[in-house]
């Protein structure tokens, strides 16, 4: 303990003991150390976004043109499908397989995040082993050109009319 001399406010000088070492010495303690979130959990945390922006960067850079022309067989059960990637980044799909779920996670699986659109998709033949897996397409992918012989197939057309009623473009490579 120790005596102060403090003012009252008449302006006479009063000796008061303070007790308070122990208090002002834990507060200067305390202004030491950091306040908030421990240093472990906001360096996990700027890790954990680092990794995410790195990942983010990867992926978009992977799904980029690179030049070159890539032509992919797609496994999509019972008929297969090709996906073919041109210098430019366009995208050209034939045919589709037999099942539409196949199909999606079959182009998820070699698409990246941004590639939304595909320029044109060709129906071969109009076979439902072959083409069904095209109903998927439109909700998840822009179709711009839809190339398909008006002798299709009843399943084959009614792939063609919903690329159709989703925005595609139906052309007849006969120019029927």
């Amino acid at each position: 303990t120790r005596v102060e001399t403090v003012r009252s406010t008449r302006g006479d000088a009063v000796g008061v003991e303070s007790r308070h070492a122990d208090l002002n010495e834990a507060l200067r303690a305390s202004a030491a150390q950091p306040q908030g979130i421990p240093t472990k959990w906001r360096t996990i945390a700027l890790s954990a976004c680092a990794g995410l922006v790195a990942a983010g960067a990867a992926g978009y850079a992977a799904s980029r043109p690179d030049g070159l022309l890539h032509v992919t067989v797609l496994n999509t059960g019972a008929a297969p499908a090709v996906l073919v990637r041109g210098a430019d980044g366009s995208l050209a799909l034939v045919d589709g397989g037999s099942s539409p779920a196949v199909l999606l996670q079959a182009l998820g699986r070699v698409l990246g995040p941004t590639d939304h659109r595909i320029g044109l998709v060709v129906v071969s033949g109009g076979e439902q082993a072959a083409v069904a897996g095209l109903e998927g397409l439109p909700g998840h992918y822009d179709v711009g050109t839809v190339l398909a012989s008006r002798d299709l197939n009843p399943g084959g057309t009614k792939v063609v009319e919903a690329l159709q009623a989703a925005g595609a473009v139906a052309v007849d490579p006969a120019g029927r």
